[in-house]
């Protein structure tokens, strides 16, 4: 009588298969938990700092904004249905909806007047206009040689913003 060959990698794959299908057919997936972050857009026009944040089940009353003169941080409850007195009667198939307390800080490209800053929410986005200092906002200065007007560039533009604006201005 011979023994069969020992493979371990055999109780392994088993094991993975195991919890493939345990995955599979599992009807509740896990909450996003506090791992989520806020989805933000944000841009500048040449006055202001423009930062747009998708909070879908959150009210006005709900998001906290503080803003300093280089960051701003984002705070938001969402409410969950589990937290109704009557869903413990519920039979509950999926639960992806996120829900809890989130906080997302950003550090500012530009510094900020957080004073005059404007907030508005609107259909589950919250947008803040936030107005640049005065130092951050980018002036155009001539540049003369010789008692001639040259060029005009703007001051506070990176090298890039500046060859597509040449770019622009040659077409």
């Amino acid at each position: 009588m011979s023994m069969p060959a020992y493979n371990p990698f055999g109780e392994m794959t088993s094991l993975r298969d195991a919890m493939n299908r345990l995955l599979e057919e599992s009807y509740v997936r896990p909450s996003f938990g506090s791992s989520r972050t806020i989805p933000l857009d944000v841009f500048e026009t040449p006055d202001d700092l423009v930062v747009i944040a998708a909070l879908p089940g959150a009210s006005a009353d709900d998001v906290n904004v503080t803003a300093t003169g280089d960051t701003v941080t984002l705070k938001v409850k969402v409410p969950s249905e589990t937290q109704k007195p009557e869903s413990s009667q519920w039979t509950w198939y999926l639960h992806e909806i996120p829900h809890g307390e989130f906080t997302r800080t950003i550090d500012l490209p530009v510094e900020i007047n957080p004073q005059n800053a404007k907030a508005t929410f609107q259909n589950g986005l919250l947008r803040l206009e936030l107005p640049k200092v005065e130092e951050a906002r980018q002036h155009k200065l001539q540049i003369q040689t010789g008692g001639q007007t040259q060029q005009k560039v703007n001051v506070g533009q990176s090298e890039q913003q500046m060859g597509q604006h040449q770019m622009g201005a040659g077409q």
